[in-house]
């Protein structure tokens, strides 16, 4: 006897066996060369033990710009950034597995990763090939290192021209300094405990001269953290040991005729004015006068007022009390000028100058370059007091430092690179019968030549009207600057000659 019975079977099916807790992680900013480890957890919701392997790879997401690490830097070598303190195992069902994430990298830059995960397979290479088709469970990770930046936004003294406080006080080459990153000296200065002062590298800051009794001068600088870690600063002043007073400032204790004159004085028996003066001082903020650069051809000698090269002007002081007289020796230029054939690439437009006291004068330079080059050559300064019972003198030079450049597109150059080709080979506008065609220009580009700023160049276009025919023309621009180029009148209707 046979008996047929069906028997229903019910099975549950799973997908998404692997997930991750959380989905994406946000490192913070870490010191560069500094490790922070951070804790996920691998879920397996499926009813069955698997093998998981955990890969790193290079999100590309992220906009090259954002990264500022070096280009040449290869996407395996970024990748090593990033650990795991179990990126290989065994999973089993119904289970989750704490892994700690280590990411510490030697480079300064904003990283993205995914951090894929492959199951059910032994071969490495198919893990990588399919963490990177994307057919494995990912998480997103973004990470950054950085070092410690620090800069001086803005620095302002009193009765100081802003430009001469930050040649005084050496703010470009401190920012330099900050900006770059950290050596190896640097880094083991700051893990020792007691680290030694004095192997800090030190700034000469330099107040103008001022006579006794002047107001104090101030400073007022503005730092700004550009970076993403919190920084720490501290700025360490000379002790009273390091601060010496020369034998000659050391007044000692006052003498008995000193003593009777102070009682003199506090009686106010007499009124003395002025109290005190003192001798002319000439003072130059730096050694070294870095003129603006001027294009080479731009700034040529000409008769016309809109052709002569841009004045340029280097600040002297007088810190005393008594007014100076200031005499140019510029020969260095002479010699520097002849070696340009006499043509006048730097040229004192000031030979003597009277500076009152307290206050502040400008030699005029001229400075037209011939080459894309940079020219150096020496200033001499020689002050000598007003009046001629004072026997104050003094000398000093100054390095004078100019470049020339070339700008990259200029108009000559743009020319030169639309005619070498010669014209096209097909015509480029579309063929017009006489009958249709109302108007032609005869030039398809319009040179202006340089033109100088804030000034004007016209070109004056003509049109010839054919006898028995009405022409009605407009003309119209390219998109770009409202002012740049403007024509006059933009519209016209001309009547046929008679």
């Amino acid at each position: 006897m046979s008996q047929d019975t069906s028997v229903k079977l019910v099975g549950v099916g799973t997908s998404g066996a692997i997930s991750f807790d959380p989905p994406s992680i946000q490192l913070p900013t870490v010191l560069v060369n500094s490790r922070m480890a951070i804790s996920f957890h691998i879920l397996n919701s499926s009813d069955c033990d698997l093998i998981y392997h955990l890969h790193v790879n290079r999100r590309r997401d992220v906009a090259a710009s954002q990264s500022t690490t070096n280009p040449q830097q290869g996407d395996d070598l970024t990748c090593h950034f990033i650990s795991f303190s179990k990126p290989s195992g065994t999973l089993g069902a119904r289970s989750q597995q704490s892994v700690e994430l280590m990411f510490q990298a030697n480079v300064a830059g904003i990283f993205a990763y995914k951090i894929s995960c492959a199951v059910s397979s032994a071969e490495p290479s198919q893990h990588a090939a399919a963490a990177a088709a994307g057919t494995c469970f990912h998480m997103d990770v973004d990470a950054s290192a950085s070092f410690p930046s620090l800069v001086i936004e803005d620095l302002r003294v009193l009765r100081t021209p802003t430009s001469t406080a930050w040649t005084q006080f050496q703010v470009p080459a401190l920012n330099a300094f900050l900006a770059a990153p950290l050596t190896q000296h640097e880094v083991d200065f700051n893990a020792e405990s007691s680290p030694d002062m004095t192997t800090l590298s030190s700034f000469h800051m330099q107040f103008t001269p001022a006579t006794e009794g002047t107001p104090s001068q101030v400073a007022y600088v503005q730092l700004r953290n550009p970076g993403s870690l919190v920084v720490a600063y501290r700025i360490y002043y000379p002790s009273e040991t390091d601060v010496e007073l020369e034998p000659w400032a050391d007044r000692g204790e006052p003498t008995a005729n000193e003593l009777r004159q102070n009682t003199i004085v506090d009686s106010k028996l007499f009124t003395i004015s002025p109290r005190s003066v003192s001798s002319p001082l000439l003072f130059v903020p730096s050694d070294v006068c870095v003129l603006h650069p001027v294009q080479v051809g731009q700034s040529m000698r000409s008769t016309y007022p809109l052709a002569k090269p841009c004045t340029q002007q280097i600040p002297v002081f007088n810190c005393g009390d008594q007014p100076l007289q200031v005499d140019i020796d510029d020969s260095s230029w002479s010699v520097l000028n002849a070696r340009q054939y006499n043509f006048p690439i730097l040229e004192c437009r000031t030979s003597r100058v009277v500076v009152p006291a307290h206050a502040t004068a400008f030699i005029d330079v001229d400075f037209c370059p011939l080459q894309d080059i940079t020219y150096t050559s020496e200033l001499r300064l020689y002050a000598t007091a007003l009046h001629s019972e004072d026997t104050y003198e003094q000398s000093t030079t100054i390095l004078v430092v100019a470049r020339g450049y070339t700008a990259p597109l200029t108009f000559p150059h743009m020319h030169l690179t639309a005619t070498t080709g010669g014209p096209p080979s097909t015509s480029q506008l579309l063929a017009h019968s006489s009958s249709s065609s109302a108007a032609l220009l005869s030039h398809d580009r319009v040179d202006f030549g340089l033109v100088c700023l804030y000034s004007y160049g016209r070109v004056y276009l003509g049109s010839r009207a054919s006898a028995g025919r009405v022409q009605e023309g407009a003309m119209y621009a390219e998109p770009g600057p409202a002012t740049a180029a403007p024509a006059c009148p933009h519209q016209d209707r001309r009547a046929p000659p008679h």
